[in-house]
């Protein structure tokens, strides 16, 4: 996978306020309707991915795994995550759309 470019998508997401990170925030935020994509670090613990992927699926939000909890960190300039969720619909539908083309779909 390209992870210059997803990472560039990410930045410019989080840069445009766009971006919910953290177990609480992103829980509420999946809940709430306002997270349109959701990822999760391939290296996230199974227990944190397992509760936001059943969150994520019983409020009809997409759920994608793509690069680690470190390098999602890094591209919001923050320490690693294991899961952010992406709030606008034009770039959650970028970022999906990319890591489709690139690793395939694991939902």
């Amino acid at each position: 996978m390209d992870g210059d470019r997803l990472f560039g998508l990410l930045g410019l997401s989080r840069r445009a306020g766009k971006v919910v990170s953290g177990y609480v925030a992103l829980s509420e935020a999946i809940a709430s309707g306002h997270v349109k994509l959701v990822l999760i670090a391939e290296d996230a613990g199974k227990s944190a991915a397992t509760d936001i992927t059943r969150l994520s699926r019983q409020h009809a939000v997409p759920v994608l795994f793509a690069g680690s909890r470190q390098k999602l960190g890094a591209a919001l300039g923050t320490r690693p995550r294991a899961a952010l969720g992406i709030t606008d619909g034009n770039l959650a539908n970028a970022i999906a759309s990319f890591i489709r083309r690139t690793q395939g779909v694991i939902e």
